[in-house]
């Protein structure tokens, strides 16, 4: 058990490190940690609360072993060598040791010394002054020395500065450094989140999505829901309240999926442990900092920079046809420190433009997978480029997309034009930011990776597989009928057979035969108020008190799981002293326990 001891009735905090020793023997590279406290209430049921709880440590943590076994600290000059022996003569106690901010594994040596004072169990250790503690007393924090841990933590974080606040913010985000991500030969910085995402981001070899089709065909326990992305959590987790999600992806809490414009600031759960889901929303690009925002937005951490920088790759143009591509397609506001608004002012930007070849590529680098292309016609007319300034073709490597019916196969390539019947709406911001959106949806459909090619052989006519038509492309089941197009033709979107489907978590229309997938919410039966959430409700739900699951009875008519309960059966052991009022007066809430642990 980990503790940060805080002597709660002073104004000082008293900052004790656990898992300050480094041996071989520890074979965890984290060390010298201090726990970061939450707790968060929000009004739940009737005037109940509910509770989270999250204990986050903080760690150092060096790349690998070697690394954590040789670095090297100096002692404070304003620490004092104190002896265990010293500590007892003075009748000092380990729990008086724990309010000088000394280390939990220096509190716990000297209670066994205590237990025995041998010789061979005295120690010396650092007793350190005031703002410092550690081992050595080599730290202090740079906010005031009588917060609590928890403060300094929100106080780092809320002086966060914004990178569209401050021109001098470097870029710099963490990168996932477990796997070897290359885009065109070049390291790219990827973010946990980009991995097993349904996004190729390592361009030369998939790397990030070479094994994700294990979870694909992964399949829960009876007692657990399956995720979207096929990962699994007990099935007391599905949509259990006003607290945070509890899939990576969050489709256990659909209605929930919101990414806060504020998580940047914000270290705690609910924005740091999720990933950035294209399919359940449009925000698919991860920051880096628990924030998602659409491709092409601004990130406060700036990792947007990264990459709008590579897609801005002059390649083959010249620097007159390359500055025109930026600022038409509004990739970035300004190139080489020049801002497109005063360039199109003077008509540079139209006079750049007549620089470029008659077909223009660009970006010059692929935009999906190292394959996904864009092309535009020069000829076009100018009032056409000038208002929906949108490629002519996007052109990718048919290999990859089997079913896609080119228009124009340049060297290997297929060419389509279908994304023009979107461009006939109203005025949009930022066309081609939106296109690049679009794409992504588009192939990602019809896309059959060869890093997985294999793999799918031996499943293609696995039960728990659904084999899309006029493809070679395999999905899991558990994809059907969620309101997203998997397959290019968007038959797993028409199966027929989805309420034979073993999945208890699917919901069923009163008055249709379709069974939708549980990431799909109550819009889809516009026709009727109720539907079925569940073929089956948990016997511990049944007569607690609370409305929560609506079924279709033998007779077809639609009912909840209180029907027919008598009063007194509220209080029962499932209800018992759970924080929420099962019964009116809340007897069932009566003598219990509210120490928070």
């Amino acid at each position: 058990m980990y503790i940060v001891l805080c002597q709660w009735v002073t104004t000082t905090c008293h900052l004790n490190l656990y898992d300050t020793d480094r041996t071989f023997e520890h074979q965890s590279l984290q060390y010298n940690c201090l726990n970061y406290y939450v707790y968060r209430e929000k009004i739940a049921y009737q005037e109940l609360l509910d509770v989270t709880n999250e204990i986050i440590p903080y760690c150092f943590r060096p790349e690998n072993m070697d690394d954590k076994l040789f670095i090297e600290v100096s002692v404070n000059v304003n620490s004092r060598n104190v002896s265990f022996e010293e500590l007892r003569l003075e009748n000092i106690t380990s729990q008086q040791l724990l309010l000088w901010s000394i280390p939990i594994y220096i509190a716990e040596q000297y209670q066994l010394y205590l237990n025995e004072p041998t010789l061979s169990l005295n120690e010396y250790f650092y007793n350190c002054t005031e703002p410092w503690f550690g081992l050595k007393c080599q730290y202090s924090f740079e906010f005031n020395e009588s917060m609590f841990f928890d403060k300094i933590v929100d106080n780092a974080f809320l002086t966060r500065k914004s990178y569209v606040e401050s021109a001098e913010i470097a870029v710099q985000v963490p990168c996932y450094v477990l796997l070897n991500c290359h885009r065109y030969g070049q390291i790219w910085c990827l973010d946990w989140r980009e991995v097993c995402n349904g996004n190729i981001d390592c361009f030369d070899d998939g790397a990030d999505e070479e094994y994700c089709f294990d979870m694909e065909i992964n399949e829960c326990e009876d007692n657990e829901y399956r995720c979207q992305n096929g990962l699994c959590i007990s099935e007391q987790l599905w949509e259990d309240g006003e607290g945070d999600v509890d899939c990576l992806d969050r489709s256990d809490e659909v209605d929930s999926v919101r990414y806060l414009d504020t998580c940047f600031r914000d270290p705690t759960f609910h924005c740091e442990e999720h990933a950035c889901s294209s399919k359940l929303n449009l925000e698919s690009f991860p920051c880096g900092d628990g924030r998602c925002v659409a491709k092409f937005d601004q990130c406060h951490n700036g990792r947007h920079e990264l990459l709008i920088n590579f897609m801005a790759t002059k390649g083959h143009l010249t620097d007159e046809c390359w500055i025109a591509m930026i600022c038409k397609t509004k990739l970035s506001r300004q190139v080489n420190g020049t801002w497109c608004e005063s360039l199109l002012i003077n008509n540079s930007i139209d006079e750049f433009f007549q620089q470029c070849d008659s077909i223009i590529q660009f970006p010059t680098i692929p935009l999906y997978y190292g394959h996904v292309y864009f092309f535009y016609e020069k000829s076009r007319s100018q009032e056409d480029l000038d208002e929906t300034f949108v490629p002519t073709y996007i052109c990718y490597d048919q290999q990859l997309h089997d079913f896609i019916e080119p228009i124009l196969a340049p060297e290997k390539l297929g060419c389509t034009d279908d994304h023009k019947q979107y461009w006939n709406f109203d005025y949009v911001p930022n066309r081609w930011a939106l296109i690049t959106i679009w794409i992504e949806h588009y192939f990602r459909s019809s896309l059959v990776l060869h890093t997985i090619i294999n793999k799918t052989i031996n499943y293609t006519n696995h039960s728990s597989m659904y084999h899309c038509q006029s493809s070679t492309k395999i999905i899991s089941m558990h994809r059907i009928l969620d309101n997203i197009d998997d397959c290019v033709e968007g038959d797993d979107e028409t199966y027929q057979y989805s309420c034979s489907l073993k999945d208890r978590y699917r919901k069923q229309c009163s008055n249709e035969e379709k069974c939708w997938s549980p990431i799909v919410t109550d819009g889809i039966c516009p026709q009727d108020k109720t539907s079925i959430f569940q073929k089956e409700v948990p016997f511990e739900h049944v007569c607690d008190g609370m409305k929560t699951h609506t079924v279709m009875d033998e007779a077809g008519k639609v009912i909840h799981e209180e029907l027919g309960c008598q009063a007194e059966w509220c209080d029962n052991i499932y209800a018992r002293c759970d924080w929420f009022w099962s019964c009116s007066d809340g007897r069932d809430e009566n003598n219990c326990s509210r120490t928070r642990c």
